[in-house]
């Protein structure tokens, strides 16, 4: 009995582990996004950032900067093929 019993629990661990993986896949930018950040081991910083150079330009605006974070962060979304 103990054998079935812990193949029974590698199953059901296995099963939680597909239906996870299922689930996080379904939303591409956040798996995405989760996979930089493990890669780059970044945690979450809040910290505003003033100023960002892009192709040469200076950008003051936060508006600015957001758009330009996502824009890059959308190009790097395309480039990555998640499964």
């Amino acid at each position: 009995m103990p054998h079935s019993n812990r193949i029974l629990s590698n199953v059901i661990k296995e099963a939680k582990r597909i239906h996870y993986d299922k689930k996080k896949s379904s939303n591409k930018g956040k798996t995405t996004g989760d996979v930089i950040k493990k890669l780059t081991n970044n945690q979450h910083s809040h910290t505003d950032t003033q100023e960002l150079m892009i192709d040469s330009e200076n950008l003051k605006d936060q508006q600015d900067i957001a758009d330009a974070v996502t824009t890059s962060r959308l190009q790097l979304i395309k480039q990555v093929k998640i499964i």
